[in-house]
Order: structure tokens, then sequence, then C-alpha cells
């Protein structure tokens, strides 16, 4: 089932790269530069919001379902009534806050899209915290569906946009909001027909829950500094025209994150469902398959970007070839970071993922200070992957101090697992084709 889920969840991630990358191209050659820098930030602005709100209480509602095995009801009441409360606090502070947020970090945005944004936070948290019911209860199928929705609509609702209407930036913000409330309404939907529906209120398991939620909170939200950090700066600093360059060349590298961000989500349910002897070898060997696909795309990502980046968006986006080629080291080393992180999580043992994060931000934010200044851009990725290659030694010197594991176990496949593995891909390509046939003998 694990490798199933696995594999389901990266074809899902593959075909979002393909969807994303449409968007991406289609944002870059009807959008100015200038407005494709806005329209980053103004995807990746509530997400930050989100994870200032969520205190890691989406994490927190897998453990207490798995592991602490509380009543689907109370886990689902709690969590509904934290989100209406605080996202209506939010969307109210954002609204007072929309002159002094537009004129530092979003300049040049059309002020009547600015409540498309605001509204986005409240929808976010909603939904993410919808979507961690679907992952404790190993309903990948609609976790993924719901993802591919929210792709298809976005890349459907942006070619209407251009290529229909000639609409511009207002129009496909509005659209973003559009596309994220109705994948709200279809996990909503599905986490209906997945358990019954019922609701209760729980302090004890509420205050529970915060508890052990505060610790990943803190990592998360240090994580998404670390991740945004050089954008927002190259905002706050320069302006989004450099933001649009960055944030090409981030996007397009974090596309190898697919693999280990695909093996994370079902890796935690099923870390959280084992004996705790269990825990670190099986990280271990996930980590070592990891590491391997993720280097690979990482290397065919370097070997074509300098030729794919100027053909496929544009000459503008030629400034975005070396951000790129520098930031992909630290970003590849953060897939293996990405697997360790869910092992800490499971042991409830995450303060020490806020102290690599910890370590990470305060080391990406004392080079881009230096290196900011003198290279522009390109010292802001130096900056990041820096920050990612430290922070990823920081958490697996812990891992194997605490599994008596080593660095093998972590980064190279043994020939009998790839083996295994290999057994079970084909079992499960047999099996669909008896059912293929089975179907047409029916037909």
């Amino acid at each position: 089932m694990f490798f199933k889920n696995v594999l389901f969840t990266f074809s899902a991630e593959i075909i979002m790269v393909g969807i994303n990358a449409v968007v991406g191209i289609l944002l870059a050659r009807f959008l100015t530069v200038l407005d494709r820098g806005i329209m980053f930030l103004v995807m990746t602005l509530p997400i930050l919001v989100y994870s200032f709100l969520d205190v890691g209480l989406s994490q927190a509602n897998i453990y207490m379902l798995k592991k602490k095995e509380y009543a689907p009801r109370y886990v689902l009441g709690n969590s509904l009534a934290y989100c209406l409360v605080v996202g209506l606090v939010a969307t109210i502070g954002l609204w007072l806050l929309r002159i002094p947020v537009q004129e530092l970090v979003l300049k040049g945005m059309p002020k009547e899209a600015y409540i498309w944004m605001v509204l986005l936070v409240p929808v976010l948290l909603l939904s993410r915290m919808l979507l961690s019911f679907l992952r404790a209860y190993d309903r990948f199928d609609l976790f993924n569906l719901q993802r591919l929705l929210e792709g298809i609509l976005l890349l459907t609702g942006i070619s209407v946009i251009f290529f229909g209407f000639h609409g511009g930036l207002t129009q496909v913000i509005a659209l973003y909001f559009g596309v994220m409330t109705t994948t709200l309404l279809f996990a909503l939907v599905s986490l209906m027909i997945t358990i019954p529906v019922e609701l209760g209120f729980n302090g004890g398991m509420l205050k529970e829950s915060f508890l052990y939620g505060s610790k990943i909170y803190a990592h998360n939200m240090l994580g998404f500094l670390n991740y945004r950090l050089s954008m927002y700066l190259l905002a706050i600093y320069l302006s989004p025209v450099e933001v649009a360059y960055y944030s090409l060349a981030a996007s397009l590298g974090e596309m190898v994150w697919y693999i280990p961000d695909s093996v994370g989500l079902v890796l935690f349910p099923r870390l959280t469902a084992v004996e705790d002897a269990e825990i670190g070898p099986l990280t271990a060997k996930v980590g070592r398959f990891t590491m391997v696909f993720t280097a690979l795309i990482g290397i065919g990502l370097l070997s074509t970007g300098w030729l794919l980046i100027p053909l496929v968006y544009g000459a503008d986006y030629q400034a975005s070839v070396i951000p790129l080629i520098v930031l992909m080291p630290g970003i590849m080393a953060m897939g293996l970071y990405k697997v360790l992180i869910r092992y800490f999580t499971a042991k409830d043992r995450q303060q020490w993922m806020v102290l690599a994060a910890v370590i990470g931000v305060a080391v990406t934010a004392i080079a881009i200070f230096v290196l900011l200044p003198l290279w522009g851009t390109n010292g802001a990725a130096a900056a990041t992957a820096f920050g990612y290659a430290v922070m990823t030694l920081v958490l697996s010197f812990k891992f194997i101090g605490e599994t008596s594991l080593n660095w093998r176990d972590m980064l190279l496949p043994k020939l009998a697992e790839v083996k295994q593995q290999f057994g079970v891909l084909k079992d499960m390509i047999v099996r669909f084709r008896m059912r293929k046939s089975a179907e047409k003998g029916a037909l």
C-alpha cells in the first residue's frame, strides 16, 4: 500500500509538473516581467500567512487520528472552529494593512486585485486542514485528485483569460482565488464521503494538538522563510522584476522536490503507525531511494536549463539561468532533509527540525546581506543554496547519531531493495493489464 500510494502521488506530481510548466510559460509570455513577479508574490504571500496561522494543526490532525486514535468528530470539530475564527481575524487584519503591504512588497500590484489575495488566506487554511484528514485515512486517490483538479482548472482558466479575453494580471489573480475556492469545496465533499462528518469539541485534545503542532509550526515557519526569504528581500530592496527572475529559477529547480514531497506525504502517516524501532530504518530506506531519483532529475535540469529557459520562457528570462545553476546543489540536498523531517515528526522530536531550520535561516540571512549587494539575484540564490545545505547536514548528523545508521544507509540503495521495488512495480503493471483485459472481455 505504501509503495502504491507513493507511486500514485508521484504520478500526480509528474502531471502537475507539466501543468505548472505550461502555466508558467503562459504567464511569462502574456504578462510583463514585472507582472509575473507580482503574480508570484501574490501566490506565495497567502501561503506565508497560512503558515503563520496553521500552528501545525494540519500535521497534528494526522498524529491525533493515527497515533492517539481520537474520535474523528473531535479532531474535525476542533479544526473547523479554529479555521473559522482565525481565518476571519486574518482577513480583517490583512485588509486593514493593505496600504503598507502593497507599498513594501507588492509594488505595482493593481489595488483592485488585493481583495482576492486577502480572501485566499482563509480558503487555504481550511483547504489544507481538510486535506490532512484525507492523508490520515490513506485516501491519496482523493488527495491527489484534488491537486490535479486545481492545476487543470488554473491552466484552463488562464488559457481562456489570455486567448479568449486578452486579460491581464487582475483577472489572473481573481481566477486563482476562484480555483482555490472550487478545490476547497471538492476537499469538503471528498471528506464527507470518506468519514462520517460529525462535529464535536474536545478542549483537552485541542490543547494536546497545539502542543504537538507548535513544534511543527516553528519548523514550518522557519522553513518557509528559508525557502522564500531571498525572494521577499529582492522585492523589498530591488523590484518585482528581480523576483520574476529568481522565482522562475527557484520554481524550475524545486521541481526536483516533487519526489521527496510525494514520498513525505505518504511516509508520515506510515511512520506514525509502525513501532518506534522501525521508524529509523524505514526512513533511511525511503531516503536513499529518494535521493537517487532527486539527483537524477536535478542533473537533468542542470544540463538543459541554460537552453530551455530562454527558448521556452523568452529571451527576457535569460537572467534566470545562473540563479538556477547556483540554487540546484542546495535544492538537491534538501531532498534528503524533506524525508528526515518525517522521522523527527513521527518521533515527536520536532525540536531538532526547529534547530536545523533556525541555523539554516540564520545562515541564509547573513549570506544574503553579504551577497545580495554584490551579486544581486545570483547572490540571493547562492545564499539560499548554502542555507539549504547547512539545514540538511545538521539534521542528517542528528539522525545518524540517534539511529546508529550511517551515510551509506541514507544515500545508497541496496541491490535487493531495488529488485524488490521493481518486482512490486511489475506486479502492479501485470494486475492493471489483467483488469483491463477483463473489462474488455466483459464488453
